[in-house]
């Protein structure tokens, strides 16, 4: 079914709807979207907006925005993208771990190393503790 709106769409948004409604007349009755398809909308709604993508493939808006919330973020089927060399990198904890682990070099120009292992439920202040193991801090 075409409607006047349809000649405005970008094809890409044209074809997920074909695809949407070829799904939908083969299902009996109402079902869940297969991933493959979520997938579909998801890549759809990056390129032309989460409404404009939740209007034309006829599937609600919140979810739609919480699938492609939940597709940015890194799993180990889906590895995050690899960090250019000399780039800033944010490191976040994960709010559902009560835990963190990591392991810290540090290097004055003269040579002297502290290896600091922190195990816990909190951040540290990191200089701080480098200010003062090596007795500089004001």
């Amino acid at each position: 079914m075409m409607d006047r709106s349809d000649s405005d769409l970008p094809p890409k948004l044209l074809q997920g709807r074909q695809a949407f409604e070829q799904w939908r007349s083969q299902q009996e009755t109402r079902c869940r979207l297969p991933d493959h398809l979520w997938s579909l909308a998801v890549r759809l709604a990056r390129e032309y907006g989460v409404s404009k993508t939740a209007k034309t493939l006829r599937v609600e808006y919140n979810m739609l925005k919480k699938k492609s919330l939940l597709m940015q973020i890194p799993s180990p089927d889906r590895p995050a993208p690899p960090v250019p060399p000399g780039a800033f990198l944010e490191l976040r904890t994960n709010a559902t771990q009560d835990q963190f682990e990591c392991i810290i070099d540090c290097q004055r120009s003269l040579g002297q190393m502290i290896r600091i292992q922190l195990k816990g439920p909190h951040w540290p202040d990191v200089t701080g503790l480098c200010e003062r193991l090596w007795g500089t801090s004001e």
